[in-house]
C-alpha cells in the first residue's frame, strides 16, 4: 500500500546554500526573540509570585516583562532583532 502523502517538491533551500544559510539565520533570530520573551515573562511571574501571599492571589504587572527585558539590556546583555520598541531602552 503506497504511503498516502506525496514527497514534497524540492525547496530553494534543498538546492542553494546561501538561501539556506539564509533561512537559519532567520530562524535562530526568532528563536532568541523567543527565549528572551520567556525569559523575561518567566522572571515576571517569579517576581509576581515572591510579592504575593503563599496561596494566591497573584496579580500580573501590567509592563513588567517589557521593564525586566530593559533591565536586562541596560545590565548589558545583548538583545535579540526585532524586539517590541516597548522592551528596548
Amino acid at each position: 500500500m503506497p504511503h498516502p502523502r506525496q514527497p514534497r517538491p524540492p525547496r530553494p533551500a534543498d538546492e542553494d546554500p546561501v538561501e539556506l544559510a539564509l533561512l537559519k539565520a532567520e530562524l535562530r533570530a526568532r528563536l532568541d526573540k523567543l527565549r528572551w520573551t520567556l525569559d523575561c515573562n518567566r522572571e515576571h511571574w517569579r517576581r509576581v509570585a515572591a510579592d504575593s501571599p503563599p496561596r494566591g492571589p497573584w496579580h500580573a504587572v501590567a509592563g513588567l516583562a517589557a521593564q525586566i527585558s530593559r533591565e536586562r539590556i541596560l545590565a548589558g546583555e545583548r538583545p535579540p532583532p526585532n524586539l517590541p520598541p516597548d522592551w528596548t531602552p
